[in-house]
């Protein structure tokens, strides 16, 4: 039915809560593996926006275990974090399984089965720990809008040269 012995707990996303989870679990000596969908872990801070920066100061930013590097009171940038998460599943030698997508998770007999593509795990737990808005949300009214409002999802911004000369309305709720 599975491609190994059950897991106690699978980790479904290889980010910050998945892998303090992970970094927790192995502590506690439980039998546990973290999948994430990316390549390598900190795909996700890696692809975002050249001028991001943590709005918390490094000494505020550690994860369970691993304090972040950099001196007091700098703000890292989103390779900086991207880097500490790697250097985070390293240090604690956390079991990661890159490029998988969970696509289907069910309850049988007690445990959990979860598939992906042409393999399933099994667990007794699940932690789902994929972020809170992982696909972009346009909301219809957009459709309305007339083709000289260029529009521009935060998912798409890289750098302020991406955006219009002219006029600029944000719209959205966080930081």
């Amino acid at each position: 039915m599975s491609d190994a012995a059950p897991l106690d707990v699978l980790v479904i996303g290889g980010g910050q809560a998945g892998l303090a989870m992970g970094q927790q679990l192995a502590a506690r000596g439980m039998r546990f593996e973290i999948v994430d969908s990316g390549r390598e872990v900190g795909h996700v801070w890696a692809s975002r926006w050249d001028s991001l920066r943590l709005f918390t100061p490094s000494q505020y930013d550690s994860l369970p275990g691993l304090a972040f590097p950099g001196g007091d009171d700098s703000y890292p940038g989103k390779d900086d974090v991207a880097a500490y998460l790697k250097a985070y599943a390293a240090h604690f030698d956390l079991p990661v399984r890159l490029s998988t997508s969970v696509t289907s998770l069910a309850r049988n007999g007690g445990r959990y089965l979860a598939s992906s593509g042409s393999s399933t795990m099994e667990a007794q737990q699940v932690v789902l720990a994929t972020g809170g808005f992982p696909t972009p949300f346009v909301p219809a009214i957009a459709g309305q809008l007339g083709r000289e409002v260029r529009q521009l999802h935060s998912s798409e911004y890289r750098r302020p040269a991406s955006v219009p000369a002219g006029r600029v309305l944000v719209v959205g709720a966080a930081n």
